[in-house]
């Protein structure tokens, strides 16, 4: 399952504001897997208690969309065509190591 471009967009486009609240996680696996995340640093997380459509959002090595931390944003990194598979690099701004290490993260 991943989140798909319903519309053509340009490179810098703003596609959303992330909302959350930043918290240190303390590498625990349950308590992530529990919620909803973006990495910000390898010890802190924008944490939301609920799902949201961006957590569709796949990782890829080679993203579309790319995390501005100061004004918590999603950013398109390049020209995206309707239709497209939204991709984000999890690892861009760190990952707890935790996540990394567990079968949950192992394919990053």
């Amino acid at each position: 399952m991943g989140l798909f471009s319903t519309r053509n967009r340009a490179k810098g486009e703003i596609l959303t504001i992330l909302d959350g609240q930043a918290v240190q996680h303390d590498d625990d696996l349950e308590f992530l897997l529990k919620y909803e995340w973006n990495a910000i640093s390898d010890d802190m997380i924008l944490l939301r208690s609920v799902w949201t459509s961006y957590g569709y959002i796949n990782h890829s090595r080679e993203p579309l969309l790319s995390f501005d931390m100061l004004n918590r944003t999603l950013i398109a990194s390049r020209d995206i065509a309707a239709g497209t598979e939204l991709t984000l690099d999890y690892t861009e701004h760190g990952m707890p190591h935790v996540y990394l290490e567990s079968a949950h993260g192992g394919y990053l």
